[in-house]
């Protein structure tokens, strides 16, 4: 593959082909486009069932979306994926064991999304934006990632 190719050369002589692919099958890719995008993590009303459908987010129950769309494209979201690499019906599945073990109600942990947006982008605003629309339960900008162990500190 070219876009590693020093690790698709090491592997090619020990006969080892590098996965690129994500748990759900999807090729794992980054654009030039996404690089430096600031992210927001967003957690929808549970009751509404918002999950993302090619591409697109959409209510199981019908609600409209026209407000979550129009504060996307007032601050040119480049793209929205769910927050955990686990298909919607797997987490649904997990959830409904959860409750039948519990006898608890269990998160929906399907309603949860990160969404990237151009480096410009004023957070402040855009987050206040989403947290203010109906559907949103939560909006905030998602934590930096920690340093791998052993780092010196900066």
């Amino acid at each position: 593959m070219r876009a590693f190719p020093i690790v698709a050369g090491i592997a090619a002589c020990v006969g080892v082909t590098p996965d690129t692919r994500l748990p759900d099958g999807a090729e794992a890719v980054v654009t030039q486009a996404l690089r430096g995008a600031r992210i927001v993590e967003v957690k929808f009303r549970e009751e509404l069932e918002i999950r993302l459908e090619a591409g697109q987010l959409r209510s199981r129950r019908g609600a409209s979306l026209d407000g979550v769309r129009a504060v996307l494209d007032g601050h040119r979201a480049m793209e929205i994926r769910p927050l955990l690499a686990v298909p919607a019906e797997r987490l649904e599945a997990l959830a409904r064991d959860a409750e039948a073990r519990s006898g608890e109600p269990a998160p929906d942990l399907a309603s949860w999304y990160q969404v990237l947006v151009p480096p410009d982008t004023d957070l402040d605003s855009f987050v206040a934006e989403l947290a203010a629309l109906p559907e949103v339960k939560h909006a905030y900008p998602a934590p930096s990632a920690a340093p791998p162990p052993g780092s010196p500190p900066r």
